[in-house]
């Protein structure tokens, strides 16, 4: 019986350590996960700086051919080239928002999933500790049954007679 209870103490720890690894390697996913946000939001930020400058660009090509009043090709040439660099890099921002998107997509699943390995951690090394103080339990229930039996036998006179016995005494029929 003390067998058991130290095998299932030994098995709750395994678990245990188990458990430890698989918090650490989400803690670093999170992590990463963490890191690779703040890299999307920095591009989405630099994305939305060159749409805003391509847009000014554009606006400023279009100031440029009405105040002038370049009715010529070169004029609308600049003018169709910068908005279709602010057309690219709207396209760009849109791209980098969808990027950000995913990004707290994936920090807030494996946050999740750390808090819950986290959870679970914690539930076996409640169970670790009680298998361990179930085995201890055994051992001392075990060794005192052992004295008392020992004791038993050495109160026993053979007359017929058992003297106290566990604060007992009786005779022998």
């Amino acid at each position: 019986m003390f067998f058991c209870f130290q095998q299932s103490a030994e098995t709750a720890q395994a678990a245990l350590i188990g458990k430890y690894i698989l918090v650490q390697i989400l803690q670093r996913d999170v992590n990463d996960a963490h890191t690779a946000l703040q890299a999307e939001l920095q591009q989405l930020e630099q994305s939305e700086r060159s749409a805003i400058a391509a847009g000014e660009a554009a606006r400023q090509a279009q100031q440029a051919v009405n105040a002038v009043g370049i009715a010529g090709n070169a004029g609308q040439a600049v003018l169709a080239h910068a908005q279709e660099a602010a057309e690219a890099t709207n396209a760009e921002f849109g791209s980098q928002q969808a990027m950000v998107g995913a990004a707290k997509q994936k920090l807030s699943i494996k946050s999740e999933e750390l808090h819950l390995a986290q959870d679970d951690l914690h539930s076996t090394q409640e169970a670790a500790q009680r298998a361990g103080a179930a085995a201890q339990l055994a051992q001392s229930n075990a060794a005192q049954a052992a004295a008392s039996a020992s004791t038993a036998g050495a109160n026993y006179h053979g007359d017929g007679v058992i003297v106290s016995v566990g604060g007992l005494s009786g005779y022998n029929h």
